[in-house]
């Protein structure tokens, strides 16, 4: 039984073998057999390809080879549902094909020829995104593409697209496309021309490039793009080699009339690679500005990149290492360094990592011109200030916040003046959220001058109540945008001094404040010791202090003011509150408080006045006690000539006057919102001319008159004789 069975299956292993090399002998001797238009359709399971008619011829070109022709007429392909669909007139293709290691091979491919060909290519609106495919297998096409065009043989081939259409949402294009290859070869190129039009608008594209085998592996290409839209022009030349593991190109290119702002972009040798290790990016490139209100017109810039992957072609789905430096140069400018650099984890939807920033300009002055050109005037003193000011930060910067600790170091200075600080500053941004700020301004060495003020020239000498501070209480916010802590202070060694007319070797000022975001200006502003011209002589102050208060009217202020002499040192003494300055004359030896001020406002003894200046005495000290003159009003009084002072302490109302000429004497009288000027001449021994002026902010008689026109002008000439 066991032998009858092995029989029948010898038999039948024999006969399998027979027919299998009858098929093999079939299809290589008579393969039109198998392989023919019919059979080809049936393999495509329907409307894939199809033809009018089509002739295929098999010829016998040696040991196991044969040569095929195909001949096309009217060949239509449809692909992607149809979204991809055209025709050519006729398409003729001859291959030389066979076994090499009992494989099939492709020894060589043309002439080929697709002429007259018209496709059209619709792209739709994705309903969703795509999901993630696999990189690799995206590219393993490389490797078999590469091992067939080095191991085969190309002849002539020419594929003309007379027209085709893209067409989508908001999208029309039309053109022409012509790949060619003409020469004879292995290493000859195929080289590719396209040109198309947006069908509604001005646009047009035109494409030219070429693809051949490398000299040792790979694909060499090489690609020129033009695109022009209106003024608008973008040009693109590419070189690169495309191999399994390797994708590297050099990337040259302009872009005109991008905006009004940026009219020119050139990029120079930017070269981009990938590997299945890294993704990296090495672009310089240059940038025309015409920004208004600048002088800046020009930037050249380099730009750096790298992320780790595990693909030639990231997807960028999942975080990976990457880097970036952006270096900055504008030509000309003052600017010595503007770097930006960032290191961490990057994906397409997240980033997070340390960056860092550093700004140098060792030229402040032609900086400030260029970047802000006529715009406007820099304010003083950085209008007459030059130096450096270098600015560096760093932190931690990703896609939810941004973390810095900043230093700014300021070193300016002009032949008169001096501004050196430090800010640190140390700051936190939540995207959407609440921004957290600690800063402290450190000031090493600061020398200012001040405008003239000059107190020499009469103040006013009582509140003008048209002058009013409106509280107006802002809406609470359930969560501020801003949180900060502030603080400025002086250096312990040299003071701030500010230069003004009045004081030559300059006003020490030491500062200790703070500023919250929950809490007003507070702290204290002093004053060291320092020589002063006032009253008419020489004097020196002590200190002065100023400690500020939430409110700013109640801020505590004290301080000394001495003037020496050869008899007696008197002392001059401020205490109180900003909104209610007091003053508290002494002596040493002690004398007399009217005697005191009798020395600084007229110049004189106590025992040299006449009746009007013991008056004015006695005025003084009570408009002094009431908070009406101040130490500037003292100074101004001390400075002039002054005959008579007068002040009412039950209608506020205060005067002076002063003596101009001989003969003449200007009064000048203040109460509440009127103010009254009053010049007297004595022309002879009998009569005098007076002409008075007198404003007030309120309601005149005259309907006609408007607030600011309310001034009253009147002249008058008296006559007096005493009988």
């Amino acid at each position: 039984m066991l032998r009858v069975v092995f029989r029948a299956l010898t038999r039948l292993a024999v006969t399998f073998v027979i027919i299998t090399f009858v098929v093999i002998a079939i299809i290589y001797f008579y393969p039109e057999v198998v392989i023919n238009p019919k059979t080809i359709q049936l393999a495509l399971h329907g409307d894939t390809l199809t033809w009018e008619s089509a002739d295929l011829q098999f010829e016998n070109a040696g040991f196991l080879k044969k040569r095929v022709s195909i001949h096309l007429k009217q060949p239509c392909l449809k692909l992607q549902q149809g979204d991809v669909a055209g025709c050519f007139a006729v398409l003729k293709v001859q291959a030389l094909i066979g076994l090499q290691n009992f494989r099939p091979h492709l020894f060589d491919l043309g002439p080929m020829q697709a002429d007259e060909g018209d496709f059209k290519i619709l792209i739709r609106k994705s309903e969703a995104p795509p999901q993630p495919q696999n990189q690799e297998q995206g590219l393993s096409w490389i490797s078999p593409l590469i091992s067939a065009i080095k191991n085969t043989h190309f002849h002539d081939l020419r594929i003309i697209l007379n027209r085709f259409l893209i067409s989508g949402p908001g999208l029309a294009w039309q053109g022409q496309v012509d790949i060619r290859k003409e020469m004879g070869g292995q290493s000859a190129a195929v080289r590719i021309r396209a040109h198309a039009t947006e069908i509604q608008s001005t646009q047009k594209l035109r494409i030219e490039g070429s693809l051949q085998a490398g000299a040792t592996s790979g694909l060499v290409h090489d690609l020129s793009l033009q695109y022009e839209n209106g003024k608008q022009t973008l040009r693109i030349l590419e070189q690169g080699v495309l191999e399994p593991d390797n994708i590297s190109a050099t990337v040259s290119g302009s872009l005109r009339e991008l905006t009004k702002e940026i009219p020119k972009l050139d990029v120079r040798n930017c070269k981009v690679q990938s590997r299945p290790s890294s993704l990296s990016l090495s672009c310089p490139f240059d940038a025309v500005l015409n920004l208004k209100g600048t002088q800046i017109r020009k930037v050249t810039a380099s730009l750096k990149a790298e992320i780790k992957t595990e693909a030639l072609i990231p997807s960028f789905a999942d975080p990976a290492a990457a880097r970036l430096a952006l270096a900055t140069h504008i030509p000309n400018s003052g600017l010595k360094k503007l770097n930006a650099n960032w290191e961490g984890l990057a994906s397409a939807s997240s980033f997070s990592g340390r960056f860092d920033i550093q700004f140098q300009t060792d030229r402040f002055k032609r900086f400030a011109q260029k970047l802000f050109g006529a715009r406007f005037a820099l304010p003083a003193p950085f209008s007459v200030l030059d130096g450096k000011i270098d600015l560096s930060s760093s932190g931690d910067l990703s896609s939810k916040s941004i973390k810095a600790e900043s230093l700014l170091v300021v070193r300016l200075k002009s032949t008169t003046e001096r501004l050196d600080f430090d800010l640190n500053a140390s700051s936190e941004t939540p995207f959407g959220g609440t921004s957290r700020l600690k800063a402290e301004v450190l000031l090493n060495s600061v020398n200012l001058e001040l405008p003239n003020l000059d107190y020499l020239k009469l103040p006013r000498l009582t509140a003008d109540s048209r002058i009013s501070v409106k509280r107006t209480t802002l809406p609470v916010q359930s969560s501020p945008s801003l949180i900060y802590d502030a603080a400025i202070r002086t250096g312990s060694g040299e003071p701030a001094r500010l230069f003004v007319k009045q004081v030559a070797q300059g006003i020490p000022i030491v500062l200790d404040l703070s500023i919250t975001s929950t809490r007003a200006l507070s702290g204290t502003v002093g004053v060291r010791s320092f020589p002063l011209q006032a009253f008419r002589r020489k004097a020196t102050v002590d200190f002065f202090q100023l400690n500020l208060k939430e409110s700013p009217d109640n801020s505590e202020i004290k301080g000394r003011l001495i003037f020496p002499s050869t008899e007696y040192t008197i002392d001059v003494g401020i205490f109180g509150t900003v909104s209610r300055p007091q003053i508290r004359l002494s002596s040493n030896p002690p004398i007399p408080e009217e005697r005191i001020m009798a020395v600084l406002v007229f110049g004189v003894p106590f025992e040299n006045l006449d009746v009007d200046q013991e008056a004015s005495i006695a005025s003084t000290s009570a408009a002094l006690t009431d908070g009406v003159l101040g130490l500037a009003s003292l100074f101004a009084l001390g400075s002039t000539p002054v005959e008579r002072i007068g002040y009412d302490p039950g209608s506020g109302a205060a005067s002076i006057r002063m003596k101009v000429g001989e003969g003449a004497s200007i009064t000048v009288q203040s109460k509440a919102e009127e103010t009254d000027v009053s010049l007297r001449k004595r022309i002879g021994s009998n009569w005098v001319i007076s002409t008075d002026l007198s404003s007030s902010s309120g309601q005149t008689t005259d309907r006609s008159l408007t607030v600011s026109q309310g001034t009253i002008v009147s002249t008058f000439l008296e006559w007096n004789h005493r009988y």
